[in-house]
């Protein structure tokens, strides 16, 4: 797969210490969202690249998508921090968001499986699988078509 060409992203939040929609939420106030040490594509993020924002787990707004925002810059740190919401990660840099668009209503993934280009045709059922790293690189079809169904 080639990373070097990214444009459009999930970034993935799960209930850790708070209820993943909570950390969510958190994150987008300070408008710094924390990459780990061992996220996936953490060495490809860059500033302009388009985000979708998805809950995972089983809480509030759980596996649904919530918001979306464009990477305005990485916010590098001087010094190794972890993040209360995940005891013993490593914080490798922060990104900053712009055009921060949360939506009024959750987008649940289930209803769309079938529109998601990434989520491939014979593993719909195990479409979690597809979400696991933190970050998921995804195609233009698939960011505009989930930017389709908001209200």
């Amino acid at each position: 797969m080639i990373y070097n060409d990214i444009s459009h992203i999930i970034i993935i939040t799960n209930d850790a210490e708070k209820v993943g929609y909570e950390i969510f939420k958190e994150r987008i106030k300070k408008n710094l969202w924390p990459i780990y040490y061992k996220t996936k594509l953490s060495g490809f993020l860059r500033e302009g690249i388009e985000v979708l924002f998805y809950i995972a787990g089983d809480n509030e707004l759980a596996q649904s998508f919530v918001a979306s925002a464009t990477i305005e810059s990485i916010v590098e740190d001087k010094d190794i921090i972890t993040d209360p919401n995940k005891k013993f990660a490593r914080v490798l840099y922060h990104l900053k968001f712009k055009n921060i668009k949360i939506f009024k209503e959750k987008i649940e993934i289930k209803k769309h499986l079938d529109n998601l280009k990434f989520i491939k045709a014979e593993n719909k059922r195990y479409f979690g699988l597809y979400l696991q790293g933190g970050v998921k690189k995804i195609d233009k079809d698939t960011f505009d078509y989930i930017l389709s169904q908001t209200k």
